[in-house]
């Protein structure tokens, strides 16, 4: 079998399935897309027992895709342990072939000896020139293996993508999906499993216990204190890996990103195949209010495939009040005129509420209207007039505060500022020039009356 494959460093296959895509037209016969819910890439069979089998000997696998949409091309990493299995041979299986009816390219890199240094290669293949795309469940491609030492080792699929027919889109037509690994071994291997995770509540104010069923699926007594379990509470489950373009390279389960539940050991020894439950209490008093998906992990065995659970989600509810925005009007004022002033209050929490609110301009307060009422979810504006007769000219900031709420634990949003001050300017000065004028007037007049009285006297 020639091995002497195109290896383009730091570079995926799919530039190169492109050229065979450039002889491809879109006046193809439409046919159903799969659901894209249920496509997935896997690993076939998923565990591999080499137990009594000498060092050397070679084993096979399969890689899957299930329930693939409309595709013209595809790629695959798979990553191992170099220390345990080696890798040597190849071969493209008939998901797009169908049987060698229809052309593709099939290739890998980098070589099987750079690929055996690293641990990992990466395998794709694409349809050539105007031809019917697949879809379906089939076999991509075979691996074959050489054992080389006794140990484990978990046969990793990662960064795996489709390319649809039409290669439109975002990334080209590239749309990644989940995978399910495979698993060799062939000495005694440490397996712990979690098998389920239930949370006794799914809405919740203070306690919840959650409870996380592990099983012990290697074939060691595993001893008190050899595994943590550890518990969480998320609201983001997954996150994504991005490539120099910003396009989206691999998928990966995110655990502890918001919360730790809490971690605790093996209590008691658990033989092969037993099973145990253990239990975690979550004190969501002091946890912001939101849906919190929960879910468990195992650490330090060697099949990791089984070492992450997530299941169900708890609603933590809570007491919220929250101000979110003032706005007073005129922002310049004489004194003695009135601001009017409008608050806008939500009930953010999951209760229903009564509270208060006042109005202040720097530090005093200017009015308070109490036992307001929100439902769950609701919100109201209140108009506060602030009379400004007795205020001294200057410049103030104006702001709201809600009272705290029973059992409120988020009240910095329960006070509001208004984005600018309110300036009150001091009385005009009176309008002295009509009575200026009528001064002018009469003193004009006299002395008119004075010159024909004194001066124009008959001789």
């Amino acid at each position: 079998m020639n091995t002497n494959f195109v290896y383009v460093k730091g570079k995926t296959l799919f530039p190169m399935l492109l050229i065979a895509f450039l002889l491809v037209s879109t006046n193809k016969v439409d046919v159903a897309a799969a659901s894209p819910e249920a496509t997935y890439f896997y690993v076939d069979p998923p565990e591999v027992n080499g137990t009594g089998q000498p060092i050397g000997y070679q084993f096979p696998i399969d890689i899957y895709v299930n329930d693939a949409p409309d595709t013209y091309a595809w790629e695959v990493h798979v990553s191992w342990d170099p220390t345990v299995v080696e890798v040597f041979f190849k071969q493209e299986g008939d998901f797009l072939k169908r049987g060698g009816a229809y052309p593709t390219t099939f290739v890998s890199f980098p070589s099987f000896a750079e690929a055996n240094l690293a641990g990992e290669i990466t395998v794709a293949a694409s349809l050539i020139g105007d031809v019917l795309w697949a879809s379906g469940t089939e076999k991509l491609f075979r691996l074959g293996f050489n054992v080389t030492v006794e140990g484990s080792s978990v046969l990793n699929l990662f960064d795996t993508f489709l390319v649809d027919h039409l290669m439109a889109g975002a990334a080209q037509g590239k749309t990644y999906y989940p995978n399910n690994d495979g698993f060799f071994y062939n000495e005694p291997f440490h397996d712990i499993a979690i098998t389920s995770v239930t949370a006794s509540l799914t809405e919740a104010t203070e306690l919840v216990a959650i409870n996380v069923t592990v099983t012990n699926e290697g074939n060691y007594t595993e001893t008190s204190g050899t595994f943590n379990v550890t518990v969480y509470a998320d609201t983001t489950v997954y996150e994504y890996t991005y490539d120099a373009a910003d396009q989206r390279i691999k998928n990966t389960t995110v655990v502890g990103d918001e919360i730790i539940v809490g971690t605790t050991a093996l209590i008691e020894p658990l033989a092969p195949d037993s099973t145990t439950t253990l239990t975690f209490t979550w004190d969501t008093a002091d946890v912001a209010g939101g849906i919190y998906t929960i879910s468990a992990e195992v650490k330090g065995d060697d099949d990791t495939r089984n070492n992450f659970f997530i299941d169900g989600t708890v609603a933590v509810l809570v007491h919220d009040i929250a101000v979110t925005n003032v706005v007073p009007s005129p922002t310049e004022v004489t004194i003695g005129e009135n601001v009017i002033i409008n608050v806008s209050v939500e009930n953010e929490g999951h209760f229903n509420e009564t509270f208060d609110v006042t109005v202040y301009y720097d530090g005093t307060a200017i009015d308070t209207e109490t036992g307001i009422s929100l439902e769950n979810g609701t919100s109201t504006t209140l108009t506060f007039t602030w009379d400004t007769t007795d205020v001294a000219k200057d410049t103030y900031t104006i702001k709201a505060v809600a009272s705290a709420v029973p059992d409120e634990i988020d009240t910095e949003d329960n006070t509001s500022t208004f984005d600018g001050t309110v300036t009150v300017r001091g009385a005009a000065a009176p309008d002295i020039l009509p009575y200026v004028a009528v001064v002018i007037v009469i003193i004009i007049g006299a002395a008119i009356a004075v010159y024909f009285l004194w001066f124009r006297k008959p001789t």
